[in-house]
């Protein structure tokens, strides 16, 4: 596959999130768990998405359970009221075809906090001239 001269087509799997359930149709009351805390990316250019999704990291951190993303005056919350955020983003691995970006979420991926992530990254690798496919991580764990 030949990268393209300017920004490439970027694709997310329908179960990229749970195999057999459309990742838009997940609720927090959903039975089913998520595939793990982590994305896996199949790309034509696993360099350029690493550093990409690496430069991403804080913005990622910031993405609240509810799929919000906190600004630093929502620091001043009362007890009790906090909202969860990811612990800690690990920077981007490589795999066959792609790159894996690992979450330290205490292994809870809330369903609103993954679309708002999937979005970010999404955009973001827009911005570049490769290809990429989210596809399900079970195969990368």
């Amino acid at each position: 596959m030949t990268p393209p001269k300017g920004p490439g087509e970027i694709t997310i799997d329908d179960d990229v999130l749970a195999r057999g359930t459309h990742w838009q149709s997940l609720t927090d009351d959903d039975s089913r768990w998520l595939s793990g805390t982590a994305f896996a990316v199949l790309t034509d250019r696993p360099d350029l998405a690493a550093t990409a999704l690496n430069q991403l990291s804080d913005q990622l951190m910031a993405v609240a359970e509810n799929g919000r993303i906190l600004e630093d005056e929502e620091d001043d919350v009362e007890p009790g009221d906090e909202l969860y955020t990811p612990n800690y983003i690990h920077e981007a691995q490589p795999i066959a075809g792609g790159i894996l970006l690992r979450l330290d979420t205490k292994g809870a991926l809330y369903p609103d906090m993954a679309r708002t992530m999937l979005r970010l990254m999404k955009e973001e690798l827009a911005r570049h001239p490769l290809n990429a496919r989210f596809v399900n991580p079970d195969a990368y764990l």
